[in-house]
């Protein structure tokens, strides 16, 4: 079972809000309320407190206070010469991630992820 079955799959409904930013904001508050209410390890045996929630340095408010600000620098960055190289994917929803995945899969003739990008293959 997924942990955050748990959980409401919508805790943010503001009108005149962009699909990316509610999905954005929905995923740090499922994934924070579900490791507070489950007493999930995060590393070195870490977990999370409710009162951390409160906090600046929280993955919730770091998200709500830094979302614009990030959107705009990511924008003018992929803006500079510099970076005209580069193929930039910009993928929305989970959904495009798992299609892109199988796509690369299927190109790739590979049935893990980690031997596409080097991420948890065998030396």
């Amino acid at each position: 079972m997924n942990s955050f079955a748990v959980l409401p799959t919508r805790l943010l409904s503001i009108p005149g809000w962009s699909m990316e930013i509610m999905a954005s904001f929905d995923r740090v508050i499922r994934r924070s309320f579900a490791r507070a209410v489950l007493r999930t390890e995060m590393w070195a045996g870490n977990r999370e407190r409710w009162l951390h929630m409160l906090r600046p340095s929280h993955p919730i408010r770091w998200a709500w206070s830094t979302w614009r600000r990030r959107r705009r620098e990511f924008g003018e960055r992929l803006g500079l010469s510099e970076y005209t190289h580069l193929v930039v994917l910009r993928l929305r929803r989970p959904r495009e991630a798992a299609r892109l995945l199988r796509q690369l899969r299927r190109a790739c003739g590979a049935r893990k992820p980690g031997i596409l990008t080097g991420f948890g293959a065998a030396p």
